[in-house]
């Protein structure tokens, strides 16, 4: 800010004096203002809500992974480590856990092992754990606040919460590379949380921005929003059609008699009733009517109805974005039953592992950054 100062009254112009001076201004001020996440949050969770297809999905990858306690483990060997890593999914599991046992020691009574199975007064471990996941899925980031002794949040782990994602925004430093120096939670009153309070985990987001916003993680949801949004008009249609029992038709009879609505009301009163009552009288038979008819259908036609044929296709489609294989749910794909297990294996190794290696990576970076 000084060479800035300097800079605009004419002190000190010297040539080693242009990169902060470039610099100054955009440092001060964009540093640590929030900055917004670029995809409708909102919308994702409404998703999760009116969505049944992905509210299957999304539930189901979140409670396989809140079955996977966390916990806290001492490193023996990081080539056995490596090694195990390498090995999941390719060897049975009575050799993984051979790599296991020496790759790492499971430390059992240690505070972190206590806090991930109790996190707060509101939750159990398998619960917090699956809203984790369900956030992560759903919006592409996870926000957990973790409460600490001391009033510098320095000490031993008191509780953990996770935050609301649609209501999260991450503060910069205003300068490359883009790093976060806080959060701020939009409440009644906003709540600023420093950058050592906050676990973020999120999916990869390629989409750099100068403002900071690609420091938001990449919503899956984001790029099948149209497809969505196309399945649930496909419902909607359906659920009209269930509604008036039918698709609606348009009886009209030529008479050059009506000559204003009066005429026409009283005509369509009558012709309403003498319909009720034929109706009854010539159930599943041919009714006759003096005058000539013309009918018109009002509602979906068969192209219109052959497109919601199309939510398998769908259901199929974000079954790819969650990276988890159809079979995994009850569809009328053929499945045998000796291949469910090969398609639970595939949707924990392809889909469920990843997320939790988000959050164990996430919490161990943060570890590392807050001893």
């Amino acid at each position: 800010m000084a060479n800035w100062v300097s800079r605009l009254f004419g002190i000190n112009k010297a040539v080693g004096d242009l990169m902060p001076t470039t610099f100054g201004p955009f440092n001060m001020l964009m540093n640590n203002l929030p900055v917004y996440q670029a995809d409708g949050v909102g919308e994702l969770l409404q998703a999760f809500k009116r969505s049944d297809i992905v509210y299957s999905i999304v539930t189901k990858k979140a409670k396989a992974g809140s079955r996977a306690p966390f916990g806290v483990y001492r490193i023996k060997s990081n080539k056995r480590l490596r090694e195990y890593k390498e090995n999941v999914g390719k060897v049975d599991l009575s050799d993984l856990i051979v790599l296991k046992n020496e790759a790492i020691e499971v430390i059992e009574n240690h505070l972190l092992a206590d806090k991930f199975a109790n996190p707060n007064p509101n939750q159990s471990g398998s619960e917090y754990t699956e809203l984790c996941l369900t956030y992560l899925n759903l919006t592409g980031n996870v926000f957990e606040n973790v409460i600490r002794k001391g009033q510098d949040n320095s000490g031993d782990v008191l509780q953990m919460y996770v935050l609301p994602t649609d209501r999260m925004q991450i503060k910069t430093d205003g300068r490359y590379p883009v790093n976060p120096t806080g959060y701020k939670l939009s409440f009644t009153l906003d709540i600023d949380f420093e950058d050592n309070a906050v676990i973020h985990s999120k999916s990869v987001n390629p989409l750099w921005n100068p403002d900071g916003s690609h420091l938001y993680g990449l919503s899956p949801l984001g790029a099948a929003w149209n497809l969505i949004e196309g399945d649930n008009e496909g419902w909607n249609a359906v659920w009209q059609i269930k509604k008036n029992r039918g698709a609606k038709k348009i009886a009209s009879i030529q008479n050059d008699k009506i000559n204003d609505y009066a005429e026409g009301l009283e005509m369509m009163t009558a012709l309403k009733d003498e319909f009720n009552k034929r109706n009854a009288d010539f159930k599943d038979k041919v009714m006759p009517i003096w005058g000539d008819v013309k009918v018109s259908d009002v509602g979906l036609n068969a192209a219109d109805l052959a497109a919601l044929q199309a939510s398998q296709m769908t259901f199929d489609r974000l079954c790819n974005v969650f990276s988890v294989p159809v079979e995994w749910f009850n569809t009328d794909k053929q499945s045998k039953y000796d291949n469910l297990s090969q398609f639970n294996k595939q949707a924990i190794l392809n889909g469920v592992l990843p997320d939790m290696n988000k959050l164990r990576d996430s919490r161990n970076n943060w570890a590392r950054s807050n001893k």
